[in-house]
């Protein structure tokens, strides 16, 4: 959120995709739709809503992945793919979030046993899933 072009391009020398929801509240909402997806097996709790998949990932992480469909046709974020050392394109439209949750065997937080260990708009999918609509822009 909040993040410049020039802060994502800068961290394309080290990963090959950088991207950043529009608003924060785009994150918090996918924020909690990881938590009411992870409630189904992974949190304590009773599921509230499925809204994308969830899987368990070494060190006890708990990986959500977002459905097309919980953004509404709206893009959550922007970013940038990196194609090789000088080239890269700027993707304005991406529709998928992943949400990182990291489970304690201690509360953390009121009665939790975990915490959100980062969020962010899933380029890499969108790259994957929909690469010709998604890249209007190509830099070199």
């Amino acid at each position: 959120m909040g993040q410049t072009a020039d802060a994502l391009q800068a961290r394309l020398k080290e990963i090959t995709y950088s991207a950043a929801f529009h608003t924060t509240e785009q994150a918090l909402i996918f924020i909690n739709c990881a938590i009411y997806t992870a409630n189904k097996k992974y949190l304590e709790g009773t599921i509230k809503l499925p809204l994308g998949d969830c899987s368990l990932q070494d060190g006890n992480r708990v990986i959500y992945r977002s459905y097309k469909s919980v953004a509404l046709g709206k893009t959550l974020g922007w970013g940038f793919y990196r194609l090789n050392l000088d080239n890269y394109i700027q993707y304005d439209s991406i529709y998928y979030a992943k949400v990182v949750i990291q489970r304690m065997p201690n509360i953390v937080w009121k009665k939790r046993k975990y915490y959100i260990l980062t969020a962010y708009p899933d380029l890499r999918r969108t790259v994957k899933e929909e690469p010709p609509r998604a890249a209007p822009f190509v830099y070199f």
